[in-house]
């Protein structure tokens, strides 16, 4: 059984920090209150099992790793030009860029937001190409 407090910080490839902490509840030593950080930010916060909270941790540190390096670029040409664009990679989708006024419209899609990445992701079978194209998507590039 682990006592005590367990903290691990990482950056993601954004360079944000991410961090996550996790304690055990007074009432309930089993069970454990996490909250992920990113950039001084909660994103995430939850009870769950003391079994659960190194999966976790392990998750939100592999979701660091993601998304590729050519999200990466798009997402660093986002910041300077303001447009949002289509990801398609690793079996999934990304949509980053100002997302915000078309947010409702990427759920009804079937997006998801990747509060990690800082991304909309959908599985890449799932994604209509067209309807995107249809909201106004700059650019859709599909790698293999």
């Amino acid at each position: 059984m682990v006592t005590g407090m367990i903290k691990k910080v990482f950056k993601n490839q954004f360079g944000d920090v991410i961090e996550a902490i996790a304690v055990p509840l007074e009432i309930n030593p089993k069970m454990w209150v996490l909250v992920i950080v990113r950039n001084y930010h909660i994103v995430e916060t939850k009870v769950v099992t003391e079994g659960l909270v190194e999966r976790i941790i392990q998750k939100w540190e592999e979701m660091a790793k993601k998304p590729s390096l050519d999200v990466v670029m798009k997402v660093l040409k986002y910041r300077k030009d303001g447009v949002w664009y289509v990801e398609a990679s690793d079996g999934y989708v990304y949509v980053g860029g100002n997302t915000y006024p078309i947010r409702d419209k990427l759920k009804a899609l079937g997006f998801r937001w990747d509060s990690g990445a800082g991304l909309w992701k959908a599985k890449a079978e799932k994604v209509d190409f067209e309807k995107l194209k249809e909201l106004g998507a700059k650019e859709i590039q599909v790698s293999e």
